[in-house]
C-alpha cells in the first residue's frame, strides 16, 4: 500500500517541476540580453535548463555553444497566422544565414541564424522580403449548436493525449459560464465519440488512474488524457473523432 501521490511528492522527485515552480521558464527570454553581456560562464545551470522551453539546447560537446530547435512542420505556421498582427518574411538575405546552405538542413543553416539575429535585435524586415500570402493549412474549428460545443480531435501526441479543436475560451460562453471566468472552473460535460470523460481538471496529476480526463492544455485547447496510459487507446479513437461539450450542473 502506498500513499496517494501529492504535488509535494512530485516536486521532491522531479527537478524540472521544481525549476518551473521557482521561476517560469517562459520568463527566461527577458534575461537573454543580460546573459549575452555577462557571458556564458555567468549563466546558472538552472537557467540553462530553462532555455529548453524556447528550443535552445547545449550543442554538446562544444562548451558555450547552443543549438536552436525550430519546429515548422512542412514549413506551415497556420496557428500563428490565425490572429491579427502577424508579420512574415522570406529568409533570403545571405548575410543572415550560413555561408553554405544545405538542401536538407535549413533548421541549422537558415532558421537558427535568423533566430539568433532577431534575438540580437536585428529588425525582421532585414532578413528578407515581406510575405503577404503564406500558405495556410485548414484547421477544423468547433461550433456552438443548441448550447453544445461540437468539435473534433485534431491530433494525437506522442503520449496518446487527444488534442481537440475546442478552445478554452469557448467554455466560458456555455450556459453557466460568465465573462472573465476561468475555463477550467466552468461546469461542463465532455464527451468523446459519445463517451463521457472526467474533468476538466487543473493538472495531469488530478486525473484518476486509467480514466480518460479533460484538461486545458498548453495550446489553450481542450485535451483528453489518461494518467499513466494513453487516451487514444483507452477510448479507441484518433484524429477526427467527434468531441462534444455541454453545460453541466454548477
Amino acid at each position: 500500500m502506498t500513499d496517494a501521490i501529492t504535488r509535494e511528492h512530485v516536486l521532491k522527485r522531479n527537478s524540472t517541476e521544481r525549476l518551473k515552480l521557482e521561476k517560469s521558464p517562459l520568463d527566461i527570454i527577458e534575461e537573454l540580453p543580460a546573459f549575452a553581456v555577462r557571458g556564458y560562464e555567468s549563466v546558472a545551470e538552472e537557467d540553462i535548463v530553462r532555455l529548453k522551453w524556447y528550443g535552445l539546447y547545449h550543442d554538446k560537446p562544444k562548451t558555450g555553444y547552443f543549438m536552436l530547435r525550430v519546429k515548422t512542420p512542412g514549413g506551415l505556421l497556420t496557428p500563428a497566422l490565425m490572429d491579427a498582427g502577424w508579420r512574415a518574411v522570406a529568409l533570403t538575405a545571405p548575410e543572415y544565414r550560413l555561408a553554405e546552405v544545405s538542401r536538407t538542413f535549413h533548421g541549422r543553416d537558415v532558421f537558427a541564424p535568423a533566430a539568433a539575429y532577431l534575438a540580437a535585435g536585428v529588425p525582421l524586415e532585414r532578413l528578407g522580403p515581406a510575405v503577404t500570402d503564406p500558405v495556410r493549412r485548414p484547421i477544423p474549428r468547433s461550433r456552438l449548436e443548441d448550447g453544445t460545443l461540437i468539435g473534433e480531435v485534431l491530433a494525437v501526441d506522442r503520449f496518446g493525449n487527444l488534442l481537440t479543436s475546442i478552445e478554452a475560451a469557448q467554455l466560458v460562453g456555455l450556459p453557466g459560464g460568465r465573462p472573465g471566468a476561468v475555463p477550467v472552473k466552468v461546469p461542463v460535460i465532455v464527451e468523446v465519440a459519445d463517451r463521457a470523460v472526467a474533468g476538466p481538471v487543473e493538472a495531469y496529476l488530478d486525473g484518476g488512474d486509467g480514466r480518460p480526463t479533460a484538461i486545458v492544455g498548453s495550446t489553450g485547447r481542450l485535451e483528453i488524457f489518461v494518467r499513466g496510459a494513453r487516451a487514444d487507446q483507452a477510448l479507441g479513437v484518433g484524429r477526427g473523432a467527434p468531441v462534444r461539450v455541454r453545460a453541466g450542473e454548477g
